[in-house]
């Protein structure tokens, strides 16, 4: 299912009309540079907390594309709560992200969830800030339990350097 087909689902089609199909030039022009939410201050790896979780590496320059999201230190099957509160929009299993979740914030932003042990939450499931959307795990392409925590701003193409927020300068609704 594309982006397209899930803003359809649940007729929010309207408000994201940049959505579409991510083809090989977006994906290459995360390669261009970084979008104007970006600090290039905190482009280090472990760089500080998060919600009280250890940064093990930040959103930034990654051999050899751009890690657009933070990842945080969690314990196997440690629930994770949500950052943000929304509705899920995608609650499944991504070859990259292992078992993710994507809830839209009041802004219509994206907050992604990734490497998920267990999801905890269904798809059109309305959550509130602190609820537990599912356990910490190592699935997907990943080198140990973590959390990966991604905003994506609506745009469109899913790898566009423009559409990834650091969450740690993200104005929260």
């Amino acid at each position: 299912m594309n982006i397209s087909e899930i803003l359809e689902q649940f007729d929010l089609l309207e408000d994201y009309p940049l959505a579409r199909e991510t083809t090989k030039s977006s994906q290459d022009k995360v390669l261009s540079g970084y979008n104007r939410y970006y600090n290039p201050d905190m482009d280090h790896v472990g760089a500080g907390y998060f919600a009280g979780h250890k940064i093990t590496s930040a959103i930034g320059k990654r051999s050899p594309r751009i890690h657009c999201g933070l990842d945080l230190a969690y314990n196997l099957n440690q629930p994770v709560m949500a950052f943000c509160g929304g509705k899920v929009i995608i609650a499944h299993f991504e070859n990259a992200y292992g078992n993710v979740v994507y809830v839209t914030d009041a802004n219509r932003y994206w907050h992604v969830y990734a490497h998920l042990n267990e999801i905890k939450v269904k798809v059109g499931q309305v959550v509130k800030t602190g609820d537990i959307i599912g356990l910490a795990g190592n699935t997907g392409q990943s080198k140990g339990v973590h959390l990966h925590y991604a905003i994506w701003r609506p745009t469109s193409g899913r790898y566009e350097n423009e559409r990834a927020i650091d969450p740690r300068i993200y104005q929260y609704p």
